[in-house]
C-alpha cells in the first residue's frame, strides 16, 4: 500500500488535546484527556494549510493568488490571522497602524498600494524596452522573463499579449 507524502506547504496536526502548565522557565505545553473538536468527525488527523512567508520582494499577485487558492474554506477571521502571520520584514510593516477591526481585505488594500503592480506600471514599462539578452542566457530564460514583464507592463491586456509572444 502506497501512502502519499503531504505536499511541503501542508501541515498534518494530529488531533492531540493538549493544556498549557506554567513552568520556572515559560510555559510547557502537555496532552490531556479533554475532547477536540475535531475528533467528533470520527477521529481524523486535521490536514491544515500553511502560508508562506511574505517579505515584499516577490510579486504580491503571486502571493495573493496563492492566499486565495488556500483560504477557500478559512472564514473571514481565519484568513486575516493567516495572513497577518505570513507577513515578514517589509510587508509586515502594514500591520503596524491597523485598527483593531481590520481584515484581511483591509490588509490586502495596504499591501497593494505598497506593493503593487498597478502604481509601477510605466516603471515595467521602461525595464521591458530597455530588456536584452544577456550573454549566455538561454532563449527560454529570456522568454519567460520577457512573458513576466509583459503581464506586469500591460496588465489589462497579459492574454492578448503574451499570446502575441508565442
Amino acid at each position: 500500500m502506497v501512502v502519499p507524502q503531504p505536499s511541503p506547504d501542508t501541515v498534518s496536526q494530529q488531533s492531540v488535546p493538549t493544556v498549557q502548565t506554567s513552568t520556572s522557565g515559560g510555559v510547557a505545553v502537555a496532552p490531556t484527556q479533554a475532547s477536540v473538536p475535531g475528533e467528533a468527525e470520527g477521529g481524523k488527523a486535521k490536514s491544515l494549510l500553511k502560508l508562506l512567508p511574505y517579505d515584499g520582494t516577490e510579486s504580491l499577485e503571486t502571493f495573493l493568488a496563492k492566499l486565495m487558492a488556500k483560504c477557500l474554506k478559512w472564514n473571514d477571521s481565519d484568513k486575516f490571522h493567516h495572513l497577518c502571520a505570513s507577513l515578514e520584514g517589509a510587508a509586515g510593516q502594514v500591520l503596524w497602524g491597523l485598527k483593531s477591526d481590520a481584515t484581511a481585505d483591509t490588509v490586502i488594500s495596504l499591501l497593494r498600494t505598497r506593493f503593487g503592480h498597478e502604481l509601477q506600471v510605466e516603471r515595467f514599462r521602461a525595464e521591458l524596452r530597455a530588456r536584452r539578452r544577456k550573454r549566455g542566457e538561454s532563449l527560454q530564460s529570456l522568454y519567460l522573463d520577457i512573458t513576466r514583464m509583459v503581464s506586469l507592463a500591460h496588465p489589462t491586456s497579459v492574454p492578448d499579449l503574451t499570446q502575441a509572444c508565442r
